[in-house]
């Protein structure tokens, strides 16, 4: 690694491990364009889960944090394993959190801090989407999109008639 996410992370007392091969029958990343899209990464440090159990019931927010700061830095291994250079990568489009927890624990968001944190100490101001697996503070549904955006010059106030985008698909 070389360059200022190498420095970043020195600095952070973070050394990358060995990205994880792969447990079952998937690839740890794949390319399609210019975006890298990796497998999920567990909370693993030394071959072996951070914590066990479900949030709530065995395990608090802090906890939670610190594996979903594991967990990003996982990523990074797998990231780096792909491009060799970690800065070459110039925006994370989205990284998405999944939460192990009891029905009345509400506070993923903050155990997904412990990814996006760690992600924006390294990276900077690039720009990120968080997601996650868990609803919490009480709210009933989330929905996301990715799309590919064929025309990233036009927007809709210059479009044709002022045509809006239309969804490809309505859930």
């Amino acid at each position: 690694m070389t360059g200022s996410v190498s420095a970043k992370l020195k600095e952070l007392g973070i050394e990358l491990p060995a990205a994880a091969a792969p447990a079952a029958n998937y690839v740890p990343y794949m390319r399609t364009g210019n975006l890298i899209l990796t497998a999920g990464q567990l909370p693993l440090a030394n071959g072996h889960l951070i914590s066990t159990g479900l949030l709530g019931r065995d395990l608090d927010a802090t906890a939670g944090h610190a594996a979903a700061r594991q967990c990003a830095i996982n990523i990074l291994a797998q990231l780096h394993a792909a491009t060799g250079d970690l800065d070459k990568i110039s925006r994370l489009v989205k990284i998405t959190v999944f939460v192990a927890s009891t029905t009345d624990f509400t506070t993923q968001h903050l155990v997904a801090n412990g990814a996006s944190d760690l992600l924006a100490a390294v990276f900077g101001d690039r720009d990120v989407i968080v997601g996650g697996g868990e609803l919490g503070a009480q709210e009933q549904a989330v929905r996301r999109h990715v799309v590919d955006n064929q025309h990233p010059t036009r927007h809709p106030a210059t479009s044709p008639r002022g045509a809006r985008p239309r969804p490809v698909m309505r859930l």
